[in-house]
């Protein structure tokens, strides 16, 4: 078992090696393509400041400020969760935050994002627990 586990991984690695030198018969290359998303406009249809939107989704403002005035431009990863919270802004916040609802008005144009009552409670509670 352990011999064919081992002579698959050899010729996927010289396969590899191949294509690195141009044989591209041996592979296929797969590529995700990200949109870019406007930051400013996906933050705005939030309803968020900069501050809020960084710090709900992991950034620092810095960044969101730097992205939002062209001084830099969302790369990798940061690309594709930016495409994420555009598509699904309520499933990255659950993903993050369990103690976020996130409540759109019908037309989903605007959008309001709320902690939940309690959640800084919640966490001081937490903290206390484990510290002691």
């Amino acid at each position: 078992m352990a011999r064919i586990a081992f002579e698959k991984i050899m010729a996927g690695l010289e396969d590899a090696l191949a294509y690195a030198d141009g044989d591209s018969s041996r592979g296929t290359v797969h590529q995700v393509k990200v949109a870019d998303v406007d930051i400013t406009h996906l933050r705005e249809k939030l309803g968020l400041s900069q501050d809020r939107f960084a710090a709900l989704f992991g950034l620092s403002a810095r960044t969101v400020r730097n992205w939002e005035q062209g001084v830099r431009h969302p790369e990798g990863p940061a690309r594709i969760l930016l495409q994420v919270i555009d598509r699904e802004p309520e499933a990255v916040m659950r993903a993050l935050h369990a103690s976020v609802q996130v409540i759109f008005d019908a037309d989903k144009e605007q959008a309001a994002l709320h902690v939940a009552e309690g959640s800084a409670h919640y966490r001081a509670k937490r903290s206390k627990v484990s510290n002691g």
